[in-house]
C-alpha cells in the first residue's frame, strides 16, 4: 500500500485511535480510496468471523487441554517454590557468612569468613555445639545448590 496513513486503518477498525486521531482518519478515509478498501475488508473479514458457528470441542480435547493446564501450572508452582527455597537458603546462607564489620568483631568476623554458616553460628553462639535445625538445613540446601550449579554447564 502507498498511503502513508495505511497504518491506522487497523487502529481505526479497533478502535483504538485517540479521538483527535479518530476525527483526523475519518477525513482522511473522505479522500483515501486505498485505506476505504482496506477498512472494508477488514470490515468483512470481522463480520465473517461473527457470523461464523462455534464448534464445540470434543470432550476428550477439553480433559486433555485440562490436564495440560494442570500440568502447566503444577511445573511453574514447582519450579517457582524452588527458586523461592532457594533464595531464602541463600539468604539464610549469606547472612551468616558475610561479616560483621563493626570494629570491636571486625577480627573475629573476618576469620569467621572462612567457615560454614554452621560453623560461624556456633562460634557466635559461644560454642555450645547446638544448632537450629533451620539453619543446619538451609546450610545444606546452599551447599547442594552450589554443588548443582558446579555440576550443570
Amino acid at each position: 500500500m502507498t498511503c502513508d496513513q495505511h497504518n491506522f486503518v487497523q487502529l481505526h477498525h479497533d478502535g483504538e485511535l485517540t479521538p483527535r486521531e479518530e476525527l483526523e482518519f475519518q477525513s482522511h478515509l473522505r479522500t483515501c480510496s486505498q485505506c476505504t478498501q482496506e477498512l472494508a475488508q477488514l470490515q468483512g473479514v470481522s463480520r465473517l468471523l461473527d457470523e461464523a458457528p462455534l464448534v464445540q470441542p470434543l470432550p476428550m480435547t477439553i480433559q486433555r487441554l485440562r490436564r495440560v493446564l494442570r500440568n502447566n501450572r503444577e511445573q511453574s508452582v514447582r519450579r517457582l517454590s524452588g527458586w523461592l527455597t532457594a533464595a531464602a537458603a541463600a539468604v539464610l546462607a549469606l547472612s551468616f557468612a558475610v561479616p560483621d564489620l563493626t570494629p570491636a568483631q571486625s577480627n573475629s568476623s573476618a576469620a569467621a569468613t572462612d567457615f560454614s554458616p554452621v560453623d560461624q553460628f556456633v562460634m557466635l553462639s559461644g560454642g555450645d555445639g547446638s544448632v537450629p535445625d533451620s539453619l543446619v538445613v538451609a546450610d545444606w540446601m546452599a551447599s547442594d545448590l552450589a554443588e548443582m550449579s558446579r555440576v550443570q554447564p
